[in-house]
């Protein structure tokens, strides 16, 4: 019998959002193991220079920054003017250069 919503032995399940407890311990190991390290791994990201240094920091990124989608837009040619509206800010009494 496939599972059906409501119909279960737990009638209001798991909370939403609540992650499964299995994973919430690894994500709690792996979190003490890495709070142990920290000196370590700044020693380690002192030590890399150049491109080697800005790879390290930018694969350790993806770990504390949220994952942005690509987002791709098309338009036709000839819409492309009636698309552009040019908006002016008041410049508040402000000399504003050109």
């Amino acid at each position: 019998m496939p599972f059906t919503r409501g119909v279960s032995g737990n009638i209001n399940g798991r909370p939403f959002g609540t992650p499964n407890k299995v994973t919430q311990e690894h994500r709690e190991f792996i979190q003490s193991i890495i709070d142990k390290q920290k000196d370590k791994i700044e020693i380690e990201l002192d030590r890399l220079k150049g491109k080697d240094y800005i790879h390290a920091i930018t694969s350790l990124l993806e770990f504390v920054l949220p994952k942005l989608s690509r987002t791709e837009l098309k338009a036709d040619i000839q819409e492309k003017e009636s698309c552009i509206q040019i908006i002016r800010l008041p410049d508040n009494g402000r000399d504003v250069k050109n």
